[in-house]
């Protein structure tokens, strides 16, 4: 979730500081990160974090703004998910809809009025993501995927090379969507100093970390004494 409790470590600290000239928090939600540290600092704030709760080393990233992710949900023809009840309250219709990017935008930004507050949102994050891949994965899609890759690529922050990006498009055939799952870490909602956390579950961290990774795991991610 991306109010999760981060305990900055020394050398995160040493980055905000020379950022915010002397000032530093112990504590932090992982979202805010990338404010604290700077998003040229990804490695050090959110990557490392990331890595050190699911035990694996994240070779690439890629960030999306608001903006590239409507036009690529647009340039598909929208996408069809079920907008919950909740949907009428946002100015969307219930249902199954095609949603164009601004709506598809909408509904994902949308907690308050949800059950599980960010979980929900999460939920619906999931949904929209595998409905994405199964539309861009139709063979008449997968043709158009190189010119929205190159005219989406200068509003993303990537460590990946547009030619690198582009060597991906053959794998979108080898996709079943149908076939994919989706995990999240559980936990709990705690204020501290008049702001929401979520502290992880272990046991909850564990079985996502178990029954994604596996085998796969890496036993030398981001040992904490080098920060």
């Amino acid at each position: 979730p991306r109010d999760t409790l981060i305990e900055l470590k020394g050398r995160q600290k040493d980055i905000m500081s020379e950022k915010y000239n002397g000032w530093t928090v112990d504590i932090a939600k992982i979202t805010e990160l990338p404010v604290y540290l700077g998003t040229d600092k990804l490695r050090q704030g959110v990557l490392y974090e990331l890595e050190s709760i699911l035990e694996i080393k994240i070779d690439n990233y890629v960030i999306v703004d608001w903006d590239a992710f409507i036009l690529v949900i647009d340039s598909l023809g929208g996408i069809e998910v079920e907008v919950p009840s909740y949907g009428a309250e946002i100015g969307l219709p219930t249902g199954t809809q095609l949603l164009n990017g601004e709506q598809a935008l909408t509904l994902l930004r949308e907690r308050k009025k949800t059950e599980k507050g960010d979980f929900s949102r999460i939920e619906m994050q999931q949904m929209v993501v595998k409905e994405f891949i199964k539309k861009l994965a139709r063979p008449e899609n997968i043709t158009k995927a190189p010119s929205i890759i190159k005219s989406l690529f200068g509003n993303v922050t990537t460590d990946i090379s547009l030619t690198e990006m582009l060597g991906y498009v053959p794998l979108l055939s080898k996709i079943d969507p149908d076939s994919m799952e989706f995990y999240t870490v559980q936990g709990d909602t705690e204020m501290i100093d008049g702001k929401s956390y979520v502290i992880l579950d272990e046991e909850s961290r564990l079985d996502v970390i178990e029954k994604v990774y596996g085998d796969y795991l890496d036993d030398d991610v981001n040992d904490d004494s080098s920060y």
